[in-house]
């Protein structure tokens, strides 16, 4: 066994190591695996809806946040959709029953993301742990029904991606937005596509 894939186990095992370091692409950050394991786990995760509302997950590490549905890694020996549900479990303390597959991502190769909506009946998600991060070192923060626009630009993305339009009537209500265009930072005026004083575009 390679000395990469002893440090994956070590992790998965709970026993994380002090000075790994960690990838820092959205997607990598989602999965909390160290450089070299992230390509031998894809990230299964569970939508899981509730009027209106998506459950989801914050995450904290080095000063950053964001929020993302319940899910991680996928564990050797079992299936996206058993992941996906373990997941569910592990951060939100609620077991969940599969309703159907969403989407499957593929964002590079041997890098994909598998997505299920889930139904939870009437439990009360509670914030939960992370057994693949050593203690005092934990991403979870906080467990929370969010509408879309409670979630950050950034983070909805992802969702997107996971297939929520076809889940609830979150298709609906985007088509209620209309053609008005917007784009995070543009407010800013260092952001590159921001104009000059004189109205032409900065570059």
């Amino acid at each position: 066994m390679g000395t990469r894939r002893k440090r994956c186990l070590r992790l998965l095992r709970g026993k994380a190591l002090p000075n790994l370091r960690f990838q820092t692409t959205p997607l990598a950050r989602l999965k909390r695996l160290p450089l070299g394991c992230r390509e031998k786990m894809p990230r299964v995760q569970a939508i899981v809806v509730r009027e209106g509302r998506v459950l989801m997950v914050k995450h904290r590490q080095n000063g950053v946040e964001w929020w993302c549905l319940p899910g991680g890694g996928q564990e050797p020996g079992e299936t996206p959709e058993q992941g996906a549900l373990r997941e569910l479990k592990e951060e939100c303390n609620v077991n969940g029953t599969t309703i159907r597959q969403t989407s499957v991502v593929s964002y590079a190769p041997g890098d994909e993301a598998y997505s299920f909506l889930v139904d939870i009946a009437d439990q009360t998600p509670t914030l939960g742990c992370d057994p693949d991060v050593a203690t005092g070192r934990e991403v979870l923060a906080d467990v929370q029904w969010l509408r879309l626009s409670e979630v950050p630009e950034r983070d909805r993305t992802f969702l997107w991606a996971a297939g929520l339009l076809g889940a609830g009537n979150f298709l609906s209500e985007v088509e209620k937005w209309g053609n008005r265009t917007s784009y995070p930072g543009e407010e800013d005026p260092n952001h590159p596509m921001q104009a000059t004083p004189n109205g032409a575009p900065d570059g």
